[in-house]
C-alpha cells in the first residue's frame, strides 16, 4: 500500500483543499489525515460533544490503518506515523506544532506493543529507552494546575504485568499525564483500556487535584474515550501484535506476481539489498518452460522498473530447458548471484548465473553470464544454495548422483565463475555420508567467521532420514574438529524421518538447522541448535531439539532459518491441516532458548492464507534492516502457480529463562539481549526475585532472591509441576524500579 508523502506539493495542495489544513501545522514526517474544527462530532444520527479536543496518533505498521482513520469522529486530528523514521520525535513534532491551537488535547496513541514497549515508527519507546526520550516527553503537553492532560495507548499488552506498570508509571512521570492502556490484546473489538496510571509528574508543576483512579467505562461496548465510530471500533478485525502483516507493504502485507499472464511462477529465495530493495529468485513458464526468474521489488512492494524488464528479469539457459532458481546472494560489489539446475545439457547440472545491479546478465562473469558444471557425466545434479567467502569466491552446496546415489556436493568457483581449482578435486567436494547406496541430500550453505563452510541437509546411513550437517574447511576438506569426521547427524525421533534444510550462525556461533520431523506422527517444524564443535545444544529447546505442529496433526515444514537483531530464532516454512482445503503459509518464532515466542502472532505461531482457497507453499524468509521478516514462495489458484511475498512485522525480544525446565537442572535470567550498550545499570544494582505459581499464574511466592549473584535457581521436588518466574529490578533511571519477567514450567 501506498501512502501519501508530505514531499508532493500537488498532494498537499489536495488534502488541504479537502480538509482544511493550516500550513504549517504539519510534520516533516506521517501523514495528516483527518482535521475538523473543534466541538461535536455524530455518532450515527446524534450529535456527541467532545469537551476537549481529541488527537489520534496511528502507527503506520497496524493492520489496515486507514480503517480507523475513515472512523474517526468529525473534530479529531488524525495522524499517521511514518514507519521509517522515529515515531517519539513525529509525535513531539506533532504535538509542538499543534501547541498555539491545542494546549493539551486528549492524545490517542494506536500502535503496537507489549509488555512495557511501544512500537513507533521504526523506534521503541520502554523503560531502556525513555531516558534517551526525557527531552520530548517533557514538551508533550503544558503544564496545567487546571487540569490533567490525558495519554491513551490503544497497543496489546502494554500495561501488562509489572513491566507494563512500571513502564505506565516512568511515561506519567515524565509526561505529566494521566495514562490509560490495556494489559490485554486490543483490536478485535476488543478497545477498553483497562489499566489507568495517575498523574505523576516528575516536573515543578504539581498534578491537579483529581479523583485517582479515574472512573473507567463499566458497560462491555463501552470503547473508552477513543474518538472513533464504535462501529468502526467494533468492526476492525485486527489485533496490534507482533507478527501481522505489514500493511506498508503491497496489499495488507501481501504480493504476488504473474511474471506471464497465466504462466505457473514461483519464487524459491530473498534477500535485500543495501538500498532496502526486495529481490526473489525462483521461475517462470511464460514463455513455454521452466525458466530462471529474478524479481525485485521496491521497500513497499512495487515492482522496481528501473530493474530488468519492468522490474523482472528472465534467463533461458538452454532453448526450451527447464531452468530452476533456487537461491540467491548478493556479492560485494553489488551483483546478483543466484544458483539452481538446468538441464539444457541433456541431464540437470549446477547452474549459476550473475547479473548487474541493474537486472542483466553480466557478461564478464562465465559465458554470457551464466556457468554450468556437471558433477559427473549425465549425472542428475541440484545447486540448492549459494553464498560468496570473504574471499569473493562463490559456493554453491547442493546434490549430485555422479556416484550412483545422490551424495552431499560442493563446487566453488572463482570471482568470474571459473572452477576453483584450490578447492576440492578440481573445484568440486562430493560426500557420501553412509557409504554407498545411502540418500544424502545438501540443502542449506552458510560460512563461518573462520571461513569454514557448513551445509545442512538429509541422510537415510542410519536406516530413515536424519538431520545432517556436514562442515568443510576453506580447501575442501572434512573439518575433523566438528562433529564426526566433520559430519553431525541427529534422529529427532527414534526410526523417524526429519529433514534439515535451512541453516544460519547465531551472533553466538552457534549453528541453527530447521526443517521437518515426522517424531509426533505427523510432519512438524524441527529446530536443532549446535555449538561450534557440532554437539548438540542442549541448553535450546529440550535437549537442543524444538518440535512445532503448527496445527494438531498438519503436515508442516520450516525450510528456512534466520535469527533476528536482537537473537531470536526466525523458521518459516508451510503447513498442511487435512481438515482444511488449502497449504498455509507458516511462520515461527522463538527465544534464543528455543521456547515459542507468545508475544509474536498467536503463541509464536502465524500462518498466512494468501488469498480464499489458495495453495500456498512458503519456501525461504529473511529479515530486512527494520527487523521486518520477509517470506516468499507460490501461491495456487485455480491451477495457476504466481510468486508470493509476505511481510510480517517484527519486534522486541522476550525476556526469558535459560536452561532446561526439570527438576535439579539449573535456571538461569538470561538478560543478554535486555540491554544494549550504555543503558545497561551497573550489576551491583541489579535485584533478582524468583517466585512459584501452582494455581496458574494466580498467585506468587517468593522461593528465592538477591544480588546479581542470585540470577539463578536449580528447582527441587517442591517446584514439580509449578510456574516458576524470575523478576529482575533495577535502578536505572530516576524514576520508579524496572521490573521485568521471565516465566517457565518445571
Amino acid at each position: 500500500m501506498s501512502h501519501p508523502s508530505f514531499s508532493s506539493a500537488t498532494l498537499l495542495t489536495e488534502l488541504r483543499s479537502a480538509q482544511h489544513l493550516i500550513p504549517g501545522n504539519l510534520p516533516q514526517h506521517g501523514y495528516f489525515l483527518n482535521s475538523a474544527p473543534c466541538g461535536t462530532g455524530k455518532i450515527g444520527d446524534r450529535s456527541t460533544p467532545i469537551p476537549r479536543h481529541q488527537v489520534v496518533i496511528i502507527d503506520a505498521t497496524v493492520d489496515d490503518y486507514q480503517h480507523l482513520v475513515n472512523g474517526a469522529i468529525e473534530g479529531t486530528d488524525v495522524f499517521v506515523l511514518d514507519a521509517q523514521h522515529d515515531g517519539i520525535r513525529q509525535i513531539t513534532q506533532i504535538l509542538q506544532q499543534l501547541k498555539f491551537r491545542i494546549p493539551n488535547p486528549d492524545l490517542h496513541i494506536i500502535a503496537h506493543g507489549t509488555p512495557g514497549t511501544l512500537y513507533l515508527g521504526n523506534s521503541e519507546l520502554n523503560r531502556q529507552t525513555l531516558s534517551y526520550y526525557v527531552t520530548d516527553l517533557h514538551t508533550w503537553f503544558a503544564p496545567s494546575l487546571l487540569l490533567s492532560p490525558t495519554l491513551n495507548l490503544y497497543a496489546c499488552n502494554v500495561a501488562a504485568g509489572d513491566t507494563g506498570a512500571e513502564f505506565l508509571e516512568a511515561l506519567s512521570a515524565l509526561t505529566g499525564a494521566t495514562l490509560a492502556a490495556s494489559n490485554r490484546l486490543i483490536g478485535d473489538g476488543h478497545w477498553q483500556l483497562d489499566v489507568q496510571q495517575p498523574c505523576n509528574r516528575l516536573h515543578s508543576y504539581p498534578c491537579p487535584n483529581l479523583p485517582s483512579p479515574l472512573p473507567m467505562p463499566s458497560h462491555p461496548h463501552s470503547l473508552s474515550n477513543l474518538p472513533i465510530h464504535p462501529s468502526a471500533l467494533l468492526s476492525y478485525p485486527h489485533t496490534l501484535a507482533p507478527g501481522d502483516r505489514d500493511t506498508n507493504f503491497g496489499n495488507n502485507g501481501i504480493v504476488t506476481t504473474d511474471i506471464g499472464f497465466n504462466s505457473d511462477d514461483g519464487g524459491w529465495s530473498i534477500t535485500t539489498d543495501d538500498n532496502g530493495n526486495i529481490l526473489v529468485g525462483g521461475y517462470t513458464e511464460a514463455y513455454g518452460s521452466n525458466d530462471f526468474a529474478l524479481i525485485r521489488y521496491t521497500a513497499t512492494g512495487e515492482l522496481d522498473t528501473s530493474f530488468g524488464q519492468g522490474g523482472i528479469a528472465i534467463a533461458d539457459i538452454g532453448t526450451n530447458s527447464d531452468d530452476l532458481m533456487f537461491s540467491i546472494t548478493i556479492d560485494i560489489n553489488g551483483n546478483i548471484l543466484v544458483s539452481g539446475a538446468s538441464n539444457a545439457n541433456g541431464s540437470n547440472d549446477f547452474t549459476l548465473a550473475r547479473y548487474t545491479a541493474d537486472g542483466f546478465l553480466d557478461t564478464n562473469f562465465g559465458t554470457g553470464g551464466i556457468v554450468s558444471t556437471d558433477i559427473g557425466f549425465g549425472s542428475s545434479d541440484y545447486s540448492y544454495s549459494i553464498t560468496t567467502d570473504g574471499n569473493g569466491n562463490i559456493v554453491v552446496a547442493g546434490t549430485s548422483d555422479a556416484s550412483g546415489s545422490s551424495d552431499f556436493t560442493l563446487v566453488r568457483y572463482t570471482a568470474d565463475g571459473s572452477l576453483d581449482l584450490n578447492f576440492g578435486t578440481d573445484g568440486i567436494v562430493t560426500t557420501d555420508i553412509g557409504g554407498f547406496g545411502s540418500s544424502d541430500s545438501g540443502y542449506g550453505l552458510v560460512t563461518d567467521s573462520s571461513g569454514n563452510i557448513l551445509v545442512s541437509g538429509s541422510s537415510d546411513a542410519s536406516g530413515s532420514s536424519d538431520f545432517t550437517v556436514v562442515r568443510y574447511t576453506t580447501t575442501g576438506e572434512l573439518d575433523h574438529t566438528f562433529g564426526t569426521g566433520g559430519i553431525v547427524t541427529t534422529d529427532i525421533g527414534v526410526t523417524s524421518n526429519d529433514s534439515a534444510n535451512g541453516i544460519t550462525i547465531d551472533s553466538n556461533g552457534n549453528i541453527l538447522v530447521s526443517g521437518y520431523s515426522n517424531a509426533n506422527g505427523s510432519n512438524d517444524f524441527a529446530v536443532v541448535r549446535y555449538t561450534p564443535d557440532g554437539t548438540v545444544d542442549t541448553t535450546f529447546g529440550t535437549a537442543g531439539i524444538v518440535i512445532t505442529d503448527i496445527n494438531a496433526g498438519s503436515e508442516d515444514a520450516g525450510w528456512s532459518v534466520a535469527t533476528d537483531s536482537q537473537g531470536n530464532v526466525l523458521v518459516g516454512g508451510d503447513t498442511y491441516n487435512n481438515d482444511a482445503t488449502s497449504d498455509d503459509f507458516a511462520l515461527v518464532r522463538y527465544t534464543t532458548a528455543g521456547i515459542l515466542d507468545t508475544t509474536f502472532g498467536l503463541g509464536g505461531i502465524v500462518t498466512t492464507s494468501i488469498s480464499a482457497g489458495s495453495e500456498d507453499a512458503g519456501l525461504s524468509i529473511a529479515i530486512d534492516s527494520n527487523d521486518n521478516i520477509l517470506a516468499v514462495g507460490s501461491t495456487v489458484v485455480n491451477g495457476i502457480s504466481d510468486v508470493a511475498v509476505v511481510r510480517y512485522v517484527g519486534g522486541a525480544p522476550p525476556f526469558f529463562i535459560s536452561g532446561v525446565p526439570e527438576e535439579d537442572s539449573t535456571l538461569t535470567a538470561d538478560i543478554s539481549n535486555l540491554f544494549d550498550g550504555n543503558s545497561s545499570p551497573d550489576s551491583s544494582t541489579y535485584y533478582y526475585s524468583w517466585e512459584q505459581s501452582k494455581d496458574g499464574g494466580e498467585s506468587w511466592e517468593h522461593i528465592s532472591g538477591g544480588d546479581a549473584e542470585h540470577n539463578t535457581f536449580t528447582p527441587g521436588d517442591e517446584q514439580a509441576g509449578a510456574d516458576v518466574r524470575v523478576t529482575l529490578s533495577y535502578a536505572n533511571l530516576p524514576l520508579p524500579l524496572g521490573t521485568f519477567h521471565f516465566y517457565h514450567r518445571i
